[in-house]
């Protein structure tokens, strides 16, 4: 454990003496809000999945250069480097995506309006290599299942027979970092810190009831993942009924264009969509040629990388679920046919143009 983190919670501990109050649960309560500071930054690190909102890309209304024309400018040719980023020449693309919940509580209402974010946390590489892998071998529920569970932290032998079959056929090389839940881990940690303290801070089950109330996001991080643990011990491994918990049938109340966002200085990025989460929505991008940029760059780079499986849709809203993409047409190879795809012919042309193009 970090030292000075450790002299932090010390000396946290050590100021609350003079005011404990008499009763155990006010003693327990004043104690969690004064170590509050010091153990967000202990386990802000055990996260599985960062708040979409804490690495938002700067946001411009108006794009350099002439309007985005999407049905004028689409490209079907693109091609990927060794890590499963695009390469992108300078001019505009439209890429269709699959689009997965990043939460398992919370609303996903049709056509929101949102901004894009980088993909952050614990578990984010896991994430992204699952949502750019498995298409070619998965149906889009069951990746968003498994998705679920690796969100909230459950380690692989609780992750299911599908959960086993996706780990050891797509990302077979972070089974190692998933042998041990995060929930434990948070536990082991905040009683270790516990015995330091000498008891003055409860242990973790103690403090389980009162997490929200004295520890905000992060006591309500901890939460929905000991719920989401629950229910899936109640459901199963129901993908029905797990996504019955989360709201798709309200319309978005934000109106307007979507904002684009500055990804790099030279490329420019919005994510824009009818539908809820498990839907079809669109990642329109525009590279800018060199007398373009505002900056000169001295070396020669004929390709700009866009990570697209490492962006993520920031509702700016927290009872909105963010959202994270697999293209249609990706590096693992052309997605799984849903019957999503007959609800969006753009999509569906889109897909047969890049499948021909490769051939």
């Amino acid at each position: 454990m970090n030292k000075k983190i450790f002299l932090l919670i010390c000396l946290a501990l050590l100021s609350s003496c003079a005011q404990l109050p008499t009763s155990h649960d006010g003693t327990k309560d004043l104690v969690l809000k004064k170590v509050r500071p010091a153990l967000e930054k202990i386990f802000a690190q055990e996260n599985p999945i960062n708040p979409s909102e804490r690495n938002t890309y700067p946001l411009v209304q108006k794009l350099p250069g002439n309007l985005f024309v999407p049905r004028q400018t689409i490209r079907s040719v693109s091609s990927y480097d060794s890590k499963g980023r695009l390469l992108l020449t300078s001019g505009d693309y439209t890429f269709p995506v699959m689009t997965y919940c990043m939460k398992s509580s919370a609303s996903s209402p049709a056509g929101h309006a949102y901004f894009l974010s980088e993909l952050t946390g614990k578990r984010a590489r896991i994430i992204r290599e699952l949502n750019l892998l498995a298409p070619a071998k998965y149906f889009s529920h069951e990746i968003q299942m498994v998705s679920w569970s690796l969100q909230n932290g459950l380690s692989y032998e609780e992750l299911g027979k599908l959960g086993h079959e996706m780990v050891d056929s797509v990302i077979p090389h972070y089974k190692g970092e998933l042998r041990e839940s995060i929930l434990i881990q948070i536990e082991k940690k905040w009683n270790q810190v516990s015995d330091l303290s000498l008891g003055m801070l409860p242990s973790f089950n103690e403090c389980v009831a009162s997490l929200e109330d004295n520890l905000g996001e992060l006591g309500k991080r901890i939460q929905e993942m000991r719920d989401y643990r629950d229910r899936l011990r109640e459901f199963g491994y129901d993908y029905a009924r797990l996504s019955e918990l989360i709201d798709t049938n309200s319309r978005s109340h934000i109106t307007g264009d979507t904002p684009w966002s500055k990804i790099s200085d030279n490329t420019y990025a919005r994510f824009v969509t009818q539908g809820s989460f498990g839907e079809i929505g669109y990642l329109q991008v525009r590279v800018l040629s060199k007398n373009l940029s505002r900056e000169i760059n001295s070396v020669q780079v004929k390709h700009e990388v866009l990570d697209l499986a490492s962006l993520i849709a920031n509702p700016n809203d927290q009872s909105i679920q963010p959202l994270s993409f697999s293209p249609l047409n990706g590096f693992g190879g052309t997605i799984t046919l849903t019957p999503a795809l007959s609800r969006h012919p753009l999509a569906g042309a889109l897909l047969l143009s890049a499948v021909l193009s490769a051939k």
